[in-house]
């Protein structure tokens, strides 16, 4: 049975690979209707068909809130589950695609060029599939971010603790590039636990576990596993 089931999934990646963003946005509807969900190995990283996770759901698990952090304590570059070529697991804000895109608005350079939007489109940008992103509805955020500054809004952002001292953004990697390229005081920090240790993400790590292509994961998991000890 498990000779079988790498068979299929060998075939069923030969199939996944071509296909088009817009094909690929239905076999997720499929999926989604199916409530089931699938690991791929990709030539990038593991790739999920219909994620279980939303951001949504980690409002209902915050053990703190506190504005007393700061950004320099922060990591940005959450487990992506991308090959090491790839990945950005560990990076701290300034490295990531999201405060480029922040550059590039900002100074309205070409998007084409971005970091942030070829990652996008070739699947290396997190661990969603490849997509396509309207350069449009960037600006319009971008825009309405802007003017929330303008008006004193609190920029909500949710972290876990990896260590002592830092802790890893899980949801608002947008806000805190702003805030970082504009220093931008505003934030309030939401803690939550480590999604890492829950039964979904575990399931994914035992995939990249013992493969060599996933070292800068390895690294990252056995040290939120020594402090978790402490």
């Amino acid at each position: 049975m498990t000779k079988l089931m790498g068979v299929l999934k060998k075939e069923f990646y030969s199939i996944y690979r071509f296909l088009t963003v817009d094909r690929l946005y239905y076999l997720e509807r499929i999926f989604k209707k199916l409530d089931c969900t699938m690991l791929l190995e990709t030539h990038v990283g593991i790739k999920p068909i219909n994620q279980m996770i939303k951001s949504n759901y980690l409002n209902d698990v915050i053990i703190n809130s506190t504005k007393k952090l700061k950004i320099e304590q922060c990591l940005a570059g959450t487990p992506d589950f991308l090959k090491d070529e790839h990945t950005s697991i560990g990076k701290d804000i300034y490295e990531m695609p999201h405060y480029e895109l922040i550059q590039y608005l900002d100074k309205g350079l070409p998007l084409a060029d971005c970091s942030y939007i070829i990652r996008y489109q070739n699947g290396t940008l997190d661990f969603r599939r490849k997509g396509q992103i309207s350069n449009d509805k960037l600006k319009l955020i971008y825009r309405d971010r802007l003017s929330a500054m303008e008006r004193g809004r609190e920029f909500v952002l949710k972290v876990y603790p990896i260590d002592d001292n830092t802790y890893m953004v899980s949801d608002g990697k947008h806000s805190i590039a702003m805030a970082a390229y504009f220093n931008y005081p505003k934030l309030r920090f939401d803690i939550i636990p480590n999604p890492f240790f829950d039964t979904y993400y575990r399931w994914i790590f035992e995939k990249v576990a013992n493969k060599k292509d996933y070292k800068k994961h390895h690294l990252f998991f056995r040290r939120i596993k020594e402090f978790k000890k402490k």
